[in-house]
């Protein structure tokens, strides 16, 4: 037990230092069980004896109330983030009903797409089923239009209308058609000399087209006149000179114009002078004789 020294207060609570009353340090009353080392029984109620009337004793407002409750607190976090919770279940509902609202939009407007072209007008209905079925058959007009084959393209011999043409396309080398035909011009007077019937008609095509004053004569029968000249005479002489070679534009063909003077000698003796023409054309890359005349006789 304790006694307060200054207003003579007891108190049987042994773990209170200072006097509830006035303040004052709390001493042992001498000769009590405290003092003594005993202790009290667990079912033992604590007492105050004070000096004083009991009226005058005023209980003293509580520095360690009982009734405190340690979970206020968290009582009043959980108070505080309620709304939180609320606010978050509010924006679900709402993003919930958003999406609903998009959803019944689409559905409506596929709707509106769909039925719109159907009326309760059966002719009315009749006649959009036929514009229908037109739009679809010229479309597969259309498509087959596209998938129709172009005609292809034809092969076309070439003329005088398409000389030009050949010529834009490969440049004619004329210097090289004046020295390839001036050299076959020298192999023909060669072969007249020589009399050799068989190299001499091989400078000759197969068909030509004029042959002094005769037209389309085979190349058999230019060799029957030229055997016939040759076994009437034992030597032949001819000179060859003024020789102009002509190249036509597409250089397939070439106009050679020269004098000749020629002496045939045998049974007979034959002598003469004139401005002859020889028209070669090109066959499989070699200059071929197409056309042989006398332009005048000196």
């Amino acid at each position: 037990m304790k006694q307060c020294p200054t207003c003579q207060s007891q108190y049987t609570d042994d773990t209170l230092q200072f006097c509830l009353q006035d303040g004052s340090p709390l001493r042992f009353v001498a000769g009590s069980r405290e003092e003594e080392g005993a202790t009290l029984a667990f079912n033992e109620q604590e007492t105050v004896v004070s000096g004083r009337k009991s009226e005058q004793i005023a209980t003293p407002p509580l520095t360690n109330p009982t009734d405190w409750n340690p979970n206020q607190f968290q009582t009043n976090n959980a108070a505080v983030a309620t709304p939180e919770k609320k606010s978050g279940t509010t924006a679900a509902i709402f993003a919930t009903a958003f999406v609903m609202l998009l959803l019944f939009s689409f559905v409506g407007i596929g709707a509106w797409l769909y039925f719109r072209g159907v009326s309760n007008d059966p002719n009315k209905n009749i006649l959009l089923a036929k514009r229908e079925e037109t739009d679809a058959q010229n479309a597969n007009r259309s498509s087959v239009a596209v998938r129709t084959p172009q005609p292809m393209a034809t092969y076309a011999p070439k003329t005088a209308g398409n000389a030009n043409v050949a010529t834009n396309a490969a440049p004619v080398d004329k210097e090289q058609i004046r020295r390839d035909v001036s050299q076959q011009v020298n192999s023909w007077k060669s072969g007249t000399e020589s009399g050799n019937i068989d190299s001499y008609i091989n400078l000759y095509a197969d068909r030509l087209d004029y042959y002094y004053t005769k037209r389309g004569v085979s190349r058999s029968a230019v060799r029957s006149d030229k055997q016939n000249a040759f076994s009437q005479f034992s030597d032949i002489q001819m000179n060859v000179g003024n020789l102009t070679v002509t190249p036509d534009e597409s250089g397939e063909k070439a106009t050679a114009v020269f004098d000749k003077e020629w002496v045939f000698s045998g049974a007979k003796r034959f002598a003469g002078k004139a401005q002859s023409q020889l028209q070669f054309k090109k066959v499989n890359g070699t200059w071929l004789i197409v056309g042989e005349r006398d332009l005048k006789v000196y």
